[in-house]
């Protein structure tokens, strides 16, 4: 993801920044149970330059699955593909 400084300014660039995104699940209703498959679509928008930032991306037969525990996904996990 990049950013730019202000436009105004006449030496004004990119910079690399790095956002983390988290979901913590607190409940789970309508008789859902663990795991639970997640798919669809997540996008964000920056204040700065308004482009729309996706940050899930995951079709039905792609789906991310939610375990009762995650700790943390494995390196190199993506949440896009």
């Amino acid at each position: 993801m990049r950013y730019t400084d202000d436009a105004e300014t006449i030496h004004a660039k990119c910079h690399d920044a790095v956002q983390v995104y988290s979901v913590d699940l607190k409940q789970i209703k309508c008789g859902l149970r663990w795991p639970i498959d997640v798919f669809g679509h997540v996008a964000v928008r920056h204040s700065v330059d308004r482009k729309r930032n996706v940050v899930f991306n995951r079709g039905r037969d792609n789906c991310q699955t939610l375990m009762a525990r995650m700790q943390e996904l494995r390196a190199g996990t993506s949440l896009t593909n």
